[in-house]
């Protein structure tokens, strides 16, 4: 027997705000139809408004859910290991905004996510 079946409509948007010329916010957002106990994950990064290259990392940061997201297995995902893979993606994007990064040649330092 099926369950409930949900449906999602999402609507992302970002804004630089009132004080900065870039935007510096990524997002990324995914359904599991057609998968056993489908649902969907949605993430923001904030990009540290005022830190050098804050739209880069929040970028990465995006990335790194999304692979994330691509590898999970095809049967249903229970909550423990859910979790584990959202722990993995954070950590692999803490790692991939730590050290130097190149933004349009010029190498910047970035700051950790955390």
């Amino acid at each position: 027997m099926d369950g409930p079946s949900m449906e999602f409509l999402v609507h992302a948007m970002t804004h630089c705000g009132l004080k900065r010329r870039r935007n510096e916010d990524a997002f990324y957002a995914v359904s599991f139809d057609g998968r056993p106990g489908a649902g969907a994950l949605l993430m923001v990064a904030d990009g540290l408004g005022g830190h050098s290259a804050g739209d880069v990392a929040a970028r990465i940061a995006a990335e790194c859910f999304e692979s994330a997201a691509a590898n999970l297995p095809p049967a249903p995902i229970r909550e423990p290991d859910m979790r584990a893979v959202l722990q993995d993606a954070a950590a692999a994007a803490n790692r991939a905004v730590q050290g130097p990064i190149v933004v349009e040649g010029e190498e910047v330092i970035q700051l950790a996510l955390g």
